[in-house]
């Protein structure tokens, strides 16, 4: 079951990063295949992070930077909007639980 749903994400992972190419946000000479598995595995390994840095902190490391690394310059801009608008969000967030 637990391969299935692997698989599965795998699948809709590729598929949304077509989608992103087809939109015009993402690179259309990158093997999303290869990179999706490469960023599966990175997160599996950055798990055994856990214990030094938030899940959170890890997460947004690994996905901002590798949205960036497959973005066009439309969709990097548009990321950079996200970023702010999350990571202020965020602010507030962490200021109301002080």
């Amino acid at each position: 079951m637990i391969h299935q749903s692997r698989a599965d994400d795998y699948k809709n992972s590729v598929e949304l990063l077509q989608k992103g190419v087809e939109q015009g946000y993402f690179r259309d000479d990158v093997n999303f295949e290869i990179i999706n598995l490469l960023l599966h595995a990175q997160l599996d390994a950055l798990m055994d992070m856990s214990n030094k840095f938030s899940f959170t902190a890890i997460c947004d490391s690994i996905m901002f930077t590798f949205i960036r690394g497959i973005s066009t310059e439309l969709g990097a801009k548009k990321l950079d909007k996200f970023i702010e608008k999350y990571r202020s969000k965020s602010t507030d967030v962490s200021d109301k639980i002080k």
